[in-house]
């Protein structure tokens, strides 16, 4: 009994993060923008700075503390995040954001789609168009293990798609009531 707990012990880490694998490590070193940021900054300080930096911003526009403290409750989140972070390894930092992102695409995306779908009957163009762009964001591609080293070029694909779909729709007023 006690093997099977030590050999369990032996193949997490020693800190209980055992979601550093050769997959997330590859996905984030192909990552168009986090690959190259990220292997030289580490991103607790940077989330503690914007944290900061919207508490600043909100203290300006309102000229209270308090308010500016309750109106940036949000920035809450970074600063849990960076205490969070902190003991973590740069490449280990790396990996949560880069989860992070994929989920918040994920859920932009659904929003976008359920938003395209709902939104047919009255403006079906910018319906259109806006479920395109759910498409084109929806996180799926890079995780088929051949396109992940060439997920680069499937992120400014669907930079170069998006910028379609709003061009498209400015031209043909689509974006307009």
């Amino acid at each position: 009994m006690t093997n099977l707990r030590e050999s369990t012990a032996t193949e997490t880490s020693d800190d209980g993060y055992n979601f550093e694998t050769p997959f997330t490590i590859q996905h984030v070193q192909t990552h168009l923008i986090l690959g190259p940021l990220l292997r030289h900054i580490k991103v607790s300080p940077i989330l503690l700075f914007f944290g900061f930096l919207g508490l600043i911003v909100e203290l300006i526009e309102s000229g209270d503390f308090f308010r500016a403290i309750q109106k940036t409750s949000f920035n809450l989140l970074f600063w849990a995040l960076f205490v969070y972070l902190m003991p973590f390894t740069r490449q280990q930092q790396a990996i949560v954001i880069w989860g992070s992102m994929k989920f918040a695409l994920g859920m932009g995306a659904f929003l976008l789609m359920g938003a395209g779908s709902l939104s047919n009957l009255d403006y079906p163009l910018r319906a259109l168009l806006i479920f395109l762009l759910g498409v084109i964001w929806m996180p799926g591609l890079e995780f088929i293990p051949r396109l992940t080293p060439h997920q680069k070029y499937i992120t400014l694909g669907r930079i170069a798609l998006s910028l379609l779909c709003t061009y498209f729709g400015i031209r043909r007023d689509a974006w307009n009531d």
